[in-house]
């Protein structure tokens, strides 16, 4: 946009709401009023008046509404972006926009996009606090694995005592003389949210949690068979949540503050519903086991729905969340049935007391706990997995540096996955603070986190990761396995790797 001096007064009054909005829970909050105008001429370009916002490009289009709106190029952040060589996006929120720009800027947080020189909007400056330490919190529902729990607790309490080890109160300067607020000049301080009860209570309980105990950001947790309270609640409180530890994940196509590892049980479901299409003996039917209420019940709806154009036909067989009799399901069944499994280990080891089926069998791996599924021999040969991660013998280099950790602190390995996903979580919340220097906002995180994942060399369980501007999920395939070897001990693949 050019320097017209309508649109950077409104770009200058939304930064101000917005970044009110988004200023660290410690702060006071503005007036409602304000920070309406203020998001809506930023993020949507809306003027108070309901009118759209109105720009002018360098080149003399005009652009209005969401096209003219100041999230277009400053990000939500209002620190604006590096864009090409040499290119920049200039940082809009009042810190920078009151403060005069020299080459002794001492005082003002270090982002790629500040430029050399300008003058003020005002003579007027804004102060910041810098705070000493930030806080972040790990979220667990009642309903999450004990063993998991406990796995996840042992390395985000190490890995926190780690960090403070190195903590300094005295901040390093880069060569220009400017002080630098690394994160080794904070400390780590983190806060478990132990939720209980219902899961329409749990968004209640977060609101409370955060009121008493203010963080920047929600990093790892754990959830069972529902993450999706959660999830709104960061969504709403505008409070990033990185890496839950999560087999369902929940999204809406605006929501941007909260980044999975992948789309967990649903991705799985696109995987089988692909091998089934690619075969060349199709299924007469697809039978799908499931229990009431595990995420199993989802995932299965979502094969359902992924098949559905194909025409064949789909039967559910709801098992009650207790009890119930798995032959009963999964009785009178053809040979050309492909039996799709949404099932635990508990009800995997029960499989020994029915015989192995001729037709086709698919086998949540991340329900069924992946290679280690208690799955009988004799089903073992029909039996084929979505895996979402690279196999053991691929993986194992980038889990050595884990390992390492893992038995310097004498940290009991329980739970590998959960283990190694938590410490990569912590990982990239490090390396994407480094990244921000001292600009610590919300938006920020969500945003340098991108470059961060991309970046990442030791990516513990997945062959890959990668986000984009509103992506939600960092790996976003998976490939086909079966069980191999003369016992049926080792995993092969099916299919390369596969991006439905």
């Amino acid at each position: 946009m050019t320097r017209a001096p309508f649109c950077w007064l409104a770009c200058a009054a939304g930064a101000l709401g917005a970044a009110l909005a988004c200023a660290a829970p410690d702060r006071p909050a503005p007036a409602a009023s304000i920070r309406s105008a203020g998001e809506a001429i930023y993020r949507r370009g809306v003027l108070p008046s309901g009118a759209p916002l109105v720009g002018q490009r360098e080149a003399g289009a005009t652009v209005e509404g969401m096209e003219a709106a100041c999230v277009r190029c400053h990000r939500r952040s209002g620190l604006g972006a590096m864009e090409g060589r040499g290119s920049s996006v200039p940082p809009i929120s009042g810190l920078y926009l009151f403060k005069p720009r020299s080459h002794d800027d001492n005082d003002l947080p270090f982002v790629e996009s500040m430029r050399a020189e300008r003058d003020p909007y005002t003579e007027a400056t804004l102060a910041r606090a810098t705070p000493s330490r930030i806080a972040r919190a790990s979220v667990i529902t009642p309903d999450a694995d004990p063993v998991k729990r406990a796995a996840m607790l042992d390395v985000l309490t190490q890995y926190f005592s780690d960090k403070n080890a190195a903590y300094r109160n005295t901040a390093p300067r880069l060569r220009s003389g400017r002080p630098v607020m690394f994160r080794v000049t904070r400390r780590w301080q983190l806060h478990v949210w132990e939720l209980s009860g219902a899961p329409d209570t749990w968004e209640a309980q977060l609101e409370a949690h955060l009121k008493q105990e203010p963080v920047f950001a929600v990093i790892s947790g754990i959830g069972g068979r529902s993450w999706a309270p959660v999830h709104r609640f960061c969504e709403r409180a505008e409070l990033p949540c990185l890496m839950p530890n999560v087999e369902l994940p929940d999204t809406a196509p605006d929501d941007v503050y909260t980044v999975y590892f992948s789309r967990g049980v649903l991705l799985e479901a696109e995987l089988i519903a692909h091998d089934l299409d690619a075969r060349d003996a199709k299924a007469s039917r697809i039978v799908q086991v499931f229990r009431a209420g595990d995420v199993g019940e989802p995932a299965a709806e979502a094969l359902a729905a992924a098949v559905r154009p194909s025409g064949v036909t789909v039967v559910n067989r709801r098992l009650p969340a207790k009890g119930g009799k798995l032959g009963n399901a999964l009785a009178g069944l053809a040979a050309g049935d492909a039996r799709v499994l949404w099932l635990r280990p508990a009800d995997l080891s029960q499989l020994a007391k029915l015989p192995a089926p001729a037709g086709p069998v698919y086998l949540s791996g991340l329900m069924g706990e992946l290679e280690d599924a208690p799955l009988p021999p004799a089903w073992r040969p029909v039996t084929r997995m979505p895996y979402l991660f690279d196999l053991p013998d691929e993986r194992r280099v980038r889990l050595d540096y884990q390992h390492g950790w893992f038995v310097a602190r004498k940290i009991k390995v329980a739970s590998l996955r959960t283990q190694s996903d938590t410490f990569l979580a912590c990982g990239l919340l490090a390396e994407t603070l480094s990244h921000m220097v001292d600009a610590f906002q919300r938006d920020y995180l969500i945003e340098r986190l991108d470059d961060s994942v991309e970046h990442r060399i030791l990516t513990g369980y997945y062959p890959r990761l990668s986000l984009g501007i509103g992506q939600s999920f960092g790996s976003k395939g998976g490939y086909i396995v079966h069980f191999a070897g003369p016992e049926g001990t080792k995993l092969a693949r099916d299919s390369d790797w596969i991006v439905p």
